[in-house]
């Protein structure tokens, strides 16, 4: 089995998808479970945070093996957020925010 074939979401956007069917790698996805067009998910996503659009990811959650988008918004104060939308209903399942926090580098022990 190949790779799987994403919708790009509107015209004025640029992002990167990946997508893959199961084929017996690790997080990969059947794409016969995915309701959720790559369009969908960055909408619900965007009901989430601001920010732009910077990737876009299909993959198979870990427990359940449910399809999930995950949505990368570049934010403008540098740090990054991702927001998980479940692939077969829309439902966003949560946000994450990876704060370049600079002081971590600067540890004056």
């Amino acid at each position: 089995m190949g790779r799987g074939v994403v919708d790009p979401p509107r015209a004025d956007s640029s992002f990167s998808a990946v997508t893959q069917e199961d084929d017996g790698k690790e997080g990969a996805v059947e794409l016969g479970q995915v309701n959720v067009s790559a369009g969908d998910a960055i909408a619900a996503a965007e009901n989430e945070t601001e920010g732009t659009v910077v990737e876009l990811e299909l993959f198979a959650a870990e427990v359940e093996r449910t399809p999930v988008w995950t949505v990368e918004f570049l934010l403008d104060d540098g740090s990054e957020r991702e927001v998980f939308v479940d692939a077969t209903d829309g439902t966003v399942l949560g946000v994450r925010t990876d704060e370049h926090d600079r002081d971590d580098f600067d540890d004056d022990d």
